[in-house]
């Protein structure tokens, strides 16, 4: 029945817990774990006091990355900060948006700029062209255009006209010149007889031109001459009773004659440019001599009949008018 007296020392320790957010480029050891994937974790266990005691983490892990890519250019190419001019494989190393490792590979090919330059020579009424420009006066020309790999190319062009070459034929005495103006000795001559030489002695009455190149190849116009003092007459070359009809023609000539004499006989007929149309050669031929020859294929013009024995040649002119 007495008095007592009770004394309590209490403490009451809390339970713990914690929760943290994080993000990371690798996979994370926490609590013993590792993580390697986003996610919430939870870890419980005894605190200091003998509570318990929760932790949990919010986690997020984020990719390195990493691309290839392939360019071509043209002289140069600028990537990442850098600028390259020549083919190869290059990488770059940084961060991405999220804070990780981000590799970056280029496959460059690097095409060159060409820029050339061309010195040409033309006969003058030539000309050239180069892209869609066309030039036929002395200078110097540039002309930006595209290569087969698409980058620009640069063409100079340094071209020189050739001066005309002008040809005149002249007579002296019995036979007939052929000079030039223009052009650069020295020259050769081509005459529609087929010789080759300055000066050439004409064995008929008839037209006869001649072609002048020079030393560049640089050919003239034809020059034509007409040569009417060769006296020479059918009779004289062993030939009567020649006849040609109907003179002019609209399509056929009819050729007659006959030989007094038994002789090498060519025939040939040409246009005024020398052009053969048609030829016929008799050998040791003697009498009568009778040939049609067509000419409904030709132009109206003037052609001329050229009769040739070992005594010299005799020309007629035929007009053929359709």
């Amino acid at each position: 029945g007495c008095d007592s007296t009770a004394t309590l020392d209490l403490t009451i320790n809390n339970v713990s817990s914690s929760n943290s957010i994080l993000s990371s480029c690798i996979p994370v050891s926490w609590n013993g774990q590792t993580l390697n994937s986003s996610g919430t974790y939870s870890f419980s266990t005894i605190n200091s006091n003998g509570c318990d005691s929760t932790a949990t983490i919010d986690l997020t892990i984020n990719s390195v990355s990493s691309s290839s890519t392939a360019e071509i250019a043209c002289d140069s190419y600028a990537w990442n900060g850098q600028t390259y001019t020549t083919s190869g494989n290059y990488s770059w190393t940084g961060a991405n948006t999220n804070g990780c490792d981000s590799t970056a590979n280029l496959d460059l090919t690097i095409n060159s700029i060409y820029a050339i330059t061309n010195t040409v020579s033309i006969c003058f009424g030539e000309s050239i062209t180069v892209g869609s420009n066309t030039y036929n006066q002395t200078g110097t020309y540039t002309d930006i255009l595209t290569s087969v790999n698409g980058c620009d190319s640069t063409i100079t062009t340094q071209l020189t006209i050739y001066s005309d070459v002008v040809s005149i034929i002249s007579q002296t005495g019995n036979d007939i010149t052929a000079t030039t103006i223009g052009g650069t000795s020295p020259y050769s001559y081509q005459w529609n007889t087929g010789e080759t030489t300055q000066v050439i002695t004409p064995l008929a009455n008839g037209d006869y031109w001649v072609i002048i190149t020079d030393i560049n190849t640089c050919e003239s116009d034809s020059a034509f001459f007409t040569v009417t003092w060769i006296s020479t007459s059918i009779e004289e070359l062993n030939i009567n009773k020649l006849s040609i009809y109907p003179n002019p023609s609209n399509d056929v000539f009819n050729i007659v004659f006959n030989s007094n004499t038994q002789q090498d006989i060519d025939l040939r007929i040409h246009n005024v440019l020398g052009e053969v149309i048609f030829t016929e050669t008799l050998t040791d031929f003697s009498g009568d001599y009778n040939r049609t020859v067509d000419m409904t294929p030709y132009p109206n013009a003037i052609y001329i009949l050229q009769l040739s024995t070992q005594d010299g040649a005799s020309t007629k002119k035929l007009v053929l008018e359709k």
